[in-house]
């Protein structure tokens, strides 16, 4: 029953997003702001993805698919900041985001919210070993034609401030 009602909040938040980002876009255009299609496709893509892995994590389904959960993310940090590149930062931001996950399902068993959601030490080190993996592959992504097409949209742009936070 809880599973339905959040099925149509996701809805709800995705529907509020596809507005919100239309209005954006809309405010760019008159305000003869440029607007880079590469980057507006990467934020479309990496929300749905959010979305999905959303979905996946809040499933009481345990499945061994932890070790692609974080490989997208990973992929996309390296796209978009070039100071997380690194596999140690890449490493590090993978185990953050699998700690806070089973740290949260964990805190929904104290609290008794639920009885669905269980912490299991292994999915940490499959989700490290999947933000490992999406390095490796931006790294062999990054030495082909993509390259060009990823300096290009994000070469010179402002690093946003939650970069010191990572």
């Amino acid at each position: 029953m809880h599973l339905f009602r959040l099925k149509g909040l996701l809805a709800l938040c995705l529907l509020i997003w596809i507005i919100t980002r239309i209005i954006i876009l809309m405010n760019k255009s008159k305000n003869k702001i440029r607007i880079r299609i590469w980057e507006e496709v990467l934020t479309s893509i990496f929300t749905i993805y959010i979305f999905i892995l959303v979905r996946i994590t809040i499933s009481h389904i345990h499945t061994r698919v932890n070790i692609l959960i974080l490989s997208p993310f990973i992929i996309y940090l390296c796209i978009k900041y070039e100071n997380r590149r690194s596999l140690k930062k890449s490493i590090s931001t993978s185990f953050l985001i699998s700690f806070t996950i089973e740290l949260s399902k964990l805190v929904i068993n104290i609290l008794y919210i639920s009885n669905l959601k269980i912490f299991y030490p292994e999915d940490l080190i499959l989700n490290i070993l999947g933000g490992s993996i999406g390095w490796f592959a931006f790294n062999i992504l990054y030495k082909g034609k993509i390259k060009n097409i990823i300096d290009r949209v994000y070469i010179n742009e402002k690093k946003p401030i939650i970069n010191a936070c990572i």
